[in-house]
């Protein structure tokens, strides 16, 4: 298998990306990615998968190298009691 293989293109961002890429991070927690994006933390690309059980969820990447003072932002707020997950 050649390296083209492992490269999308996001159909959101139109960003092209590897998808082994150590950068990436992938959320399944859609509160923790809508805390990620109202702290204005770009989404790279969102896909379609499913749950343990096959129950179709949504599975949103980004950056980590964007994210690190957000994923901060959002434990300490976990540890304060704001979050629900």
């Amino acid at each position: 298998m050649s390296n083209i293989e492992y490269i999308k293109r996001s159909a959101l961002s139109g960003e092209k990306y590897d998808v082994f890429d150590k950068d990436l991070i992938r959320i399944l927690n859609p509160r923790q990615s809508a805390f990620y994006v109202s702290h204005s933390v770009p989404i790279l690309d969102v896909q379609l998968s499913t749950d343990n059980i096959g129950r179709p969820i949504l599975v949103y990447i980004f950056r980590r190298s964007q994210t690190k003072e957000c994923f901060d932002a959002w434990c300490r707020q976990k540890e304060e009691g704001g979050a629900n997950d």
